[in-house]
C-alpha cells in the first residue's frame, strides 16, 4: 500500500492506495471528504494535479511512476475553450513501440483520427497491415483496429508526450530507419549456394527407388590425416562475424535489439514463428552399418514396418539364415522384428542410422551388391556436408584476409595498451 496526500486550498487528506488500484477512488474519496460534491457524477469536473499536470485516473497506481508519499493537488478541470478562446489542436510527441522494429518517435495531432495515423505510418514504413491482428495499447487499455476510427489522442485523455505500443502481427518489411547496408554480392552468392543445395536435395529425393539396396564401403583415407592437413589457427580464430552472431543470439534472448524488453511469452512466440515448418516425410531412408563399417542404404515408405526392414536386410546377406538384430545408434535401443510402423510408431525421420549386430563373422553382404558399392564419401548427404564445410572455410579465409593485411601493416608500430588491460596485469 502506498501513501498519497491530497491537498485542497489549506486542507489535506492522507489516504492509502493499492498498487493495482486507480486514482478514481481517491478522487471520489477526497471530493466527499472536502464536501465538494453531492452526487458521484459531479466528480468528472475535477482532477488531481502533480506538478500542475493532470494525472490519468484510469491507470493502475504502480504505472504512474509517482514518488513515495506523493502530494497531489485537487482542482477543477481547466476549460481549454475558455482559456484559449478556441479549442485549438496541438502536436504531441509520441514514442511508438512496434515489436520486431525499432521505436518510432512521431509528432501527432491530438485531434487526428488514430486509424488514419496508423494507415499513414504503414504506407511510410511499407508495412502490410492485417486488420485482424493490428491493435494499439494505451497503458492498460488495448484498442482493436476497427476501434481506432472513433478515437484520437484527445479522446483517450493523452495531453502530454507519452509512449504507446502498436502490435501489427509481425513486421513484414524493415522500416526505413533500420534498413541495414547489405553486401549484395555476398547475399547473391549465399542464395545461389542455398538454391543449389536445395536443388540437389530435391533431385536426390525424387530419384529414390523404394526397397533398392545401395552399398557403401568405408573410405581409405584416414580421418586423422584429414584433420592434420587442416589449419587449426584459421578454424579456431574468432572473427568479427562470429562475435556479431553471438551478440545477436544473446540480444535476441534478452530482448535488447533496440526495441522493448520482451516477456517470456513474446520471446517464445517469436521463436515459434522463426522455426521452420515440419515437412511431410515422403521417403524414410535407412542406412545400416555393419561391424566392418560397410553400409547398406535403403529407401522405405513411411508406413512400412520393421518386419519389412528386417526382410530387406536379410535378403542382402550372403547367408540369409544368419541371426542378427538391428539397433538405433542413439539412443542405443533394440528394434524388434514386428509390425511397428517406421514413422508413426517408431518416430523415424527422413534419414535414420541403424546398427547391425550378429554373432557371426563377416563379410555379411552379398558379393553381387558389393561389386557395385560406392565410397562412403560419394553418398549424397556426405557430399552436401563437405560442400557446406568447404564454403564455410572459404568465407572464413576471405573475411580474415583484410584483417591479416591490417595486422601486418601495424605490426611494426607500437599500439596503445587499453587501460583495462593495464589494470588487469597488475
Amino acid at each position: 500500500m502506498s501513501s498519497v496526500t491530497i491537498t485542497y486550498h489549506f486542507d489535506t487528506l492522507r489516504t492509502k492506495v493499492s498498487p493495482n488500484a486507480s486514482l478514481n477512488g481517491v478522487l471520489l474519496q477526497s471530493l466527499q471528504y472536502f464536501k465538494l460534491i453531492t452526487e458521484d457524477h459531479e466528480a468528472a469536473k475535477w482532477c488531481l494535479l502533480h506538478a500542475n499536470i493532470p494525472i490519468a485516473l484510469d491507470i493502475p497506481f504502480v504505472f504512474l511512476n509517482l514518488p513515495v508519499g506523493v502530494k497531489l493537488k485537487l482542482d477543477k478541470k481547466p476549460n481549454l475553450s475558455k482559456v484559449h478562446g478556441t479549442d485549438e489542436p496541438k502536436l504531441l510527441k509520441i514514442k511508438l513501440q512496434v515489436p520486431g522494429s525499432q521505436p518510432l518517435v512521431l509528432s501527432v495531432n491530438n485531434k487526428e483520427n488514430l486509424k488514419k495515423v496508423i494507415n499513414t505510418l504503414a504506407q511510410d514504413q511499407d508495412w502490410d497491415l492485417d486488420p485482424d491482428t493490428v491493435s494499439l495499447q494505451v497503458f492498460s487499455k488495448v484498442l482493436r483496429y476497427d476501434e481506432l476510427e472513433a478515437h484520437s489522442l484527445e479522446s483517450l485523455g493523452i495531453s502530454t508526450p507519452t509512449s504507446l505500443r502498436l502490435n501489427i502481427g509481425g513486421v513484414k518489411s524493415l522500416s526505413k530507419t533500420e534498413k541495414p547496408e547489405v553486401d549484395v554480392a555476398k547475399v547473391i552468392q549465399t542464395k545461389e549456394e542455398e538454391t543449389s543445395m536445395n536443388a540437389e536435395m530435391e533431385d536426390v529425393s525424387k530419384h529414390r527407388e523404394v526397397h533398392k539396396v545401395s552399398v557403401y564401403v568405408p573410405s581409405n583415407v584416414s580421418h586423422i590425416s584429414e584433420l592434420a592437413n587442416r589449419d587449426e589457427e584459421d578454424e579456431l580464430k574468432v572473427t568479427i562475424d562470429h562475435a556479431k552472431i553471438y551478440q545477436h543470439i544473446v540480444s535476441r534472448k534478452a530482448g535488447t535489439l533496440g526495441g522493448p524488453l520482451l516477456t517470456k511469452r513474446l520471446r517464445e512466440q517469436y521463436e515459434r514463428q522463426g522455426l521452420p515448418q515440419k515437412t511431410k516425410i515422403v521417403d524414410c531412408v535407412i542406412r545400416v552399418r555393419f561391424p566392418d563399417r560397410t553400409h547398406i542404404e535403403v529407401a522405405f515408405k513411411p508406413d512400412d514396418t520393421m518386419a519389412t526392414v528386417y526382410s530387406i536386410v536379410k535378403g542382402s546377406l550372403i547367408n540369409e539364415e544368419t541371426e542378427f538384430i538391428l539397433r538405433l545408434s542413439h539412443p542405443y535401443k533394440l528394434l524388434e522384428n514386428n509390425d511397428d510402423k517406421l514413422t508413426e510408431t517408431l518416430g523415424f525421420v527422413a534419414k535414420t542410422l541403424l546398427l547391425f549386430e550378429s554373432d557371426g563373422k563377416g563379410p555379411f553382404i552379398k558379393k553381387a551388391l558389393v561389386s557395385n558399392a560406392k565410397n562412403i564419401e560419394e553418398a549424397d548427404d556426405v557430399k552436401l556436408d563437405n560442400n557446406k564445410s568447404s564454403t564455410h572455410v572459404g568465407n572464413t579465409v576471405k573475411t580474415n584476409q583484410p584483417n591479416a593485411k591490417s595486422s601486418s601493416g601495424n605490426s611494426t608500430s607500437t599500439g596503445k595498451v587499453p587501460k583495462w588491460l593495464k589494470l588487469g596485469k597488475k
